[in-house]
């Protein structure tokens, strides 16, 4: 995939054609990010972002604030990317990507959350819930549910947290890495809780759908 994309992006400099390459940019840079390669990604997503403004291409330019988001996060540098992906709600807002909104609302949510900050993410959680859930965005749903378990278990409220742990490492939209951080979560809250307080948490996830649980969240 990577090769193919960097092919895709010769191709578009050759042809001059600003909007493809920032798109084949952006594109190259989310390969570059699973290969754990940040510092190639910040690069091609800087340059995507100076066509992308050149050409006012609102959209695109939402893409590399947020990605330029998450490649500061991965580099420790919350501060920054807190910056970005504050700049990408504002733009979402104003074109109306929802999808987008709820993906960088639970990403700065989880900047936050790193910082302790948990006043502040709770509210972006939420909305970010509410708005994937409005958009069967699962994958997004489930990663802001995560951050709201995270939160639950700083407050004190265990067995909370434990029940949406369960939902995310049983439901099949759940990624990767969003279920290797639920079962970190997990695997800290277990010693905390009694045999029969899993047990019944177990049993209650069991009766209600991943949704159910979505609402009863939103509705507190």
């Amino acid at each position: 995939a990577y090769r193919l994309l960097n092919e895709s992006l010769a191709i578009s400099r050759d042809l001059g054609n600003s909007w493809a390459i920032a798109s084949s940019l952006n594109m190259l840079s989310l390969a570059a990010v699973a290969q754990g390669n940040y510092i190639e990604a910040q690069y091609l997503l800087r340059e995507g972002l100076a066509h992308s403004q050149k050409l006012e291409d609102r959209y695109n330019i939402g893409v590399s604030l947020n990605g330029l988001g998450l490649v500061s996060q991965a580099l420790a540098d919350e501060e920054e990317a807190q910056r970005f992906f504050k700049e990408s709600i504002v733009i979402w807002r104003e074109i109306g990507d929802d999808g987008d909104l709820a993906q960088s609302l639970s990403n700065l949510g989880h900047s936050l959350l790193a910082e302790g900050k948990q006043d502040e993410a709770k509210p972006l959680f939420l909305e970010a819930l509410n708005i994937a859930q409005s958009s069967e965005m699962l994958p997004v749903a489930i990663e802001s549910l995560l951050g709201l378990a995270v939160l639950e278990a700083r407050a004190g409220s265990l067995e909370l947290a434990m029940e949406m742990i369960k939902h995310i490492l049983q439901h099949p939209a759940t990624l990767q890495d969003t279920k290797r951080r639920a079962e970190k979560l997990r695997f800290e809250l277990n010693p905390q809780l009694s045999s029969q307080q899993v047990n019944e948490i177990k049993e209650g996830v069991n009766q209600q759908t991943l949704s159910d649980l979505v609402s009863k969240i939103l509705i507190a």
